[in-house]
Parts: structure tokens; C-alpha cells; sequence
């Protein structure tokens, strides 16, 4: 009797829980990628080209659905607060120490997936890694993302006709 009765009670305290709603901002991060080190060295020393189907790989921001943009929880800005320091070294243990995959949503290279290798942060706050990547040819440099949903494909740019250009939307 007690068990049912203990039965009973435990199903209705479950119905009367509010049901766990999915995140409806979840935050994808961006990378870039590129065949060249240069470009993310800040244009210092020599350019490195990697060989076909290889890839730099580094974390820039994060975005989410609604928007709105979050700054990488590890650099500067956050080793200068113990908080800081903590959201860094949870940063390098939950992401950077794990392989990524991203898939590349601007025009060079669209629809390509990048396989990144884990990297670590250096005594200058750098993590950027090395990746191989395939499925569409990356000639220099682009945007991956960790999810793609956030983006879609659209017609790519062109030079306008003067019809076009006359038209009262390009005017205003």
C-alpha cells in the first residue's frame, strides 16, 4: 500500500514539473579558416601556405540566434580577473582540447567541412590549430561555423545591370 501510494505521489509531483524548454539562443561559435598563417598572425613574418586539404584554424566570436555577439571566454580581457581565468581554463579543457568540426559558410569554400585538430592556448593567449578540410576547394580564406543552421545560401554577388542599379530600392 505505502509503495502505491509513494507511486501515485512520485507521478504526480513529475506531471506537475514544468517542462524543460531547448535553448532558443544557442550560441554557435565562428572560425577562421585559412591556407595561409599570415593572415592570422596580423600580417607578421613570412606567409605559409599548408598543402591542399589542410587548414589554420582559429576561433573568433561567437553568435547567437537572436544576434547577438559573445566574445571567446579566454584572451586578454579574461586573464585579468580570477573569474576570467576560470572561464579560460574551462574554455581550453571543454572545447580547445577536443577535435571541432565546422562547416565553412562563406563563399570560399562554401559547404566545405573542416575537421580541426584540439589545440592548446599559448603563454600569448593564442589557440589557433591546424585542421584538414574537404568537400569544396578553400582557396585562401573563410568563415566556418560550428552549426550552420544560423546561415543560408544565397545568390552570389554580382555587378548590377544599369536596370537594376536605376531601380528605386538601390536609390534610397
Amino acid at each position: 500500500m505505502w509503495a502505491s501510494l509513494l507511486f501515485g505521489a512520485s507521478i504526480v509531483a513529475l506531471t506537475q514539473q514544468p517542462v524543460p524548454k531547448p535553448s532558443q539562443d544557442i550560441d554557435v561559435l565562428l572560425v577562421a579558416v585559412t591556407r595561409d598563417n599570415y593572415i592570422l598572425s596580423g600580417g607578421f613574418g613570412p606567409s605559409k601556405w599548408t598543402g591542399a586539404g589542410t587548414i589554420y584554424v582559429e576561433p573568433m566570436a561567437r553568435i547567437t540566434q537572436s544576434g547577438d555577439w559573445k566574445d571567446i571566454p579566454c584572451g586578454i580581457k579574461q586573464e585579468e580577473s580570477p573569474a576570467g581565468q576560470l572561464g579560460c581554463r574551462k574554455y581550453v579543457h571543454e572545447y580547445l582540447n577536443k577535435p571541432q568540426t565546422y562547416s565553412v559558410v562563406s563563399a570560399d569554400g562554401l559547404g566545405a567541412i573542416v575537421h580541426a585538430a584540439p589545440s592548446t592556448l599559448s603563454e600569448c593567449f593564442d589557440y589557433s590549430g591546424t585542421g584538414t578540410y574537404s568537400g569544396a576547394s578553400i582557396a585562401s580564406s573563410a568563415i566556418a561555423a560550428s552549426s550552420s543552421e544560423f546561415f543560408s545560401d544565397s545568390e552570389p554577388l554580382h555587378q548590377l545591370t544599369p536596370d537594376e542599379a536605376n531601380s528605386p530600392w538601390c536609390k534610397s
